[in-house]
Protein backbone atom coordinates (compact mmCIF):
# COMPACT_ATOMS: atom_id res chain seq x y z
CA UNK A 1 0.00 0.00 0.00
CA UNK A 2 1.36 3.38 -0.95
CA UNK A 3 1.25 6.33 1.39
CA UNK A 4 -1.61 8.79 1.70
CA UNK A 5 0.97 11.50 0.97
CA UNK A 6 1.70 12.65 -2.59
CA UNK A 7 4.90 14.71 -2.08
CA UNK A 8 4.35 16.42 -5.44
CA UNK A 9 4.40 19.90 -3.88
CA UNK A 10 6.96 19.33 -1.14
CA UNK A 11 6.39 18.27 2.47
CA UNK A 12 2.94 16.99 3.37
CA UNK A 13 0.90 17.67 6.50
CA UNK A 14 1.53 15.00 9.12
CA UNK A 15 -1.31 14.07 11.48
CA UNK A 16 -0.95 14.09 15.25
CA UNK A 17 -0.95 10.29 15.57
CA UNK A 18 2.11 10.15 13.30
CA UNK A 19 3.84 12.81 15.41
CA UNK A 20 3.20 10.57 18.44
CA UNK A 21 4.60 7.58 16.54
CA UNK A 22 7.76 9.56 15.76
CA UNK A 23 8.18 10.48 19.43
CA UNK A 24 7.95 6.80 20.35
CA UNK A 25 10.55 6.00 17.68
CA UNK A 26 12.93 8.62 19.13
CA UNK A 27 12.57 7.20 22.64
CA UNK A 28 12.95 3.64 21.43
CA UNK A 29 16.10 4.33 19.40
CA UNK A 30 17.75 6.09 22.33
CA UNK A 31 17.10 3.13 24.63
CA UNK A 32 18.02 0.66 21.88
CA UNK A 33 21.47 2.16 21.31
CA UNK A 34 22.14 2.36 25.05
CA UNK A 35 21.15 -1.30 25.47
CA UNK A 36 23.21 -2.57 22.55
CA UNK A 37 26.40 -0.69 23.37
CA UNK A 38 26.00 -0.17 27.11
CA UNK A 39 29.23 -0.11 29.07
CA UNK A 40 30.98 -2.68 26.92
CA UNK A 41 34.61 -1.79 26.19
CA UNK A 42 35.03 -1.52 22.43
CA UNK A 43 36.37 0.86 19.83
CA UNK A 44 33.52 0.55 17.37
CA UNK A 45 29.99 -0.75 17.21
CA UNK A 46 28.56 -1.79 13.82
CA UNK A 47 24.85 -1.84 13.15
CA UNK A 48 22.50 -1.77 10.17
CA UNK A 49 19.17 0.06 10.44
CA UNK A 50 16.34 -0.26 7.92
CA UNK A 51 13.38 2.10 7.65
CA UNK A 52 10.90 0.24 5.46
CA UNK A 53 8.48 3.17 5.16
CA UNK A 54 10.79 6.17 4.95
CA UNK A 55 8.43 8.71 3.41
CA UNK A 56 9.77 12.01 2.16
CA UNK A 57 11.78 12.84 5.27
CA UNK A 58 10.14 16.11 6.29
CA UNK A 59 6.55 17.08 7.03
CA UNK A 60 4.49 20.04 8.13
CA UNK A 61 2.84 19.51 11.51
CA UNK A 62 -0.90 19.29 10.95
CA UNK A 63 -1.72 21.70 13.79
CA UNK A 64 1.21 24.13 13.93
CA UNK A 65 2.44 24.00 10.31
CA UNK A 66 5.95 23.73 11.76
CA UNK A 67 8.43 21.73 9.65
CA UNK A 68 9.14 18.44 11.45
CA UNK A 69 11.50 15.54 10.80
CA UNK A 70 10.29 12.23 9.47
CA UNK A 71 11.66 8.85 10.44
CA UNK A 72 14.87 8.91 8.33
CA UNK A 73 16.04 12.07 10.04
CA UNK A 74 14.89 10.79 13.42
CA UNK A 75 17.16 7.77 12.85
CA UNK A 76 20.13 9.99 11.97
CA UNK A 77 19.60 12.41 14.86
CA UNK A 78 19.14 9.56 17.36
CA UNK A 79 22.42 8.05 16.21
CA UNK A 80 24.34 11.29 16.82
CA UNK A 81 22.74 11.84 20.21
CA UNK A 82 23.33 8.23 21.26
CA UNK A 83 27.00 8.37 20.33
CA UNK A 84 27.38 11.51 22.44
CA UNK A 85 25.57 10.04 25.47
CA UNK A 86 27.22 6.63 25.23
CA UNK A 87 30.64 8.25 25.30
CA UNK A 88 29.97 10.39 28.37
CA UNK A 89 32.35 9.25 31.09
CA UNK A 90 34.26 6.81 28.88
CA UNK A 91 38.02 7.10 28.81
CA UNK A 92 38.11 5.62 25.31
CA UNK A 93 35.14 6.59 23.14
CA UNK A 94 33.23 4.07 21.07
CA UNK A 95 32.38 4.98 17.49
CA UNK A 96 28.99 4.00 16.11
CA UNK A 97 29.36 2.67 12.56
CA UNK A 98 25.77 2.54 11.39
CA UNK A 99 24.61 1.71 7.88
CA UNK A 100 21.18 3.02 6.95
CA UNK A 101 18.71 1.80 4.38
CA UNK A 102 15.75 4.11 3.82
CA UNK A 103 13.18 2.27 1.70
CA UNK A 104 10.29 4.11 0.08
CA UNK A 105 7.93 2.73 -2.59
CA UNK A 106 6.44 6.08 -3.59
CA UNK A 107 8.45 7.76 -6.34
CA UNK A 108 7.64 11.34 -5.31
CA UNK A 109 8.39 10.65 -1.64
CA UNK A 110 11.66 8.96 -2.60
CA UNK A 111 12.68 11.93 -4.74
CA UNK A 112 11.76 14.35 -1.96
CA UNK A 113 13.81 12.35 0.54
CA UNK A 114 16.76 12.38 -1.87
CA UNK A 115 16.73 16.20 -1.90
CA UNK A 116 17.32 16.32 1.85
Amino acid sequence: MLSQFTWKNGPELIPQHSIAKHRILESYLSAYFQTLVGGQPRDEFKLTLVDGFAGGGMYYHEDTRELVKGSPFIFLQAEKEAEFHINQGRTKPVRLDISHFFVEAGRDAYQHLGKR
